[in-house]
């Protein structure tokens, strides 16, 4: 369903046990984060594109650059982050989320090109 969705970045995350990537959106138009006063960044796709925003880097969530086993291993950061992708692939297959995802979910090897404009 096409719509007009907002909310609090805040609310964005998930603390799993494990903390990991969360939060993506899929077929995004256009993002705009704005503060209290309004103030703050639009980002228009040249076509439809997945975002995730955080309180957290893909690097601060990973357990392998940073070691963080647990939502309080994490920092308390003053700063958020927005991941722009033009395409992300799902993690595991059917039987098991060690296995890779079934052929026709993944990401071939190929020239893309992904563009947006930021206001």
């Amino acid at each position: 369903m096409v719509g007009l969705y907002q909310g609090k970045i805040s609310d964005q995350y998930h603390p799993y046990i494990v903390p990991q990537e969360n939060g993506n959106k899929e077929d995004v138009r256009f993002v705009k984060l704005v503060d209290e006063r309004g103030e703050g960044i639009q980002v228009i796709g040249r076509s439809i594109f997945k975002m995730t925003v955080s309180p957290f880097t893909p690097e601060e969530l990973s357990r392998e650059s940073r070691g963080s086993l647990h939502p309080y291993d994490l920092p308390n950061n003053a700063y958020i982050s927005l991941c722009l992708d033009h395409l992300q692939m799902g993690v595991g297959g059917i039987d098991s989320w060690m296995s890779h995802p079934l052929e026709k979910y993944q990401i071939k090897t190929e020239e893309m090109k992904f563009g947006f404009t930021w206001l």
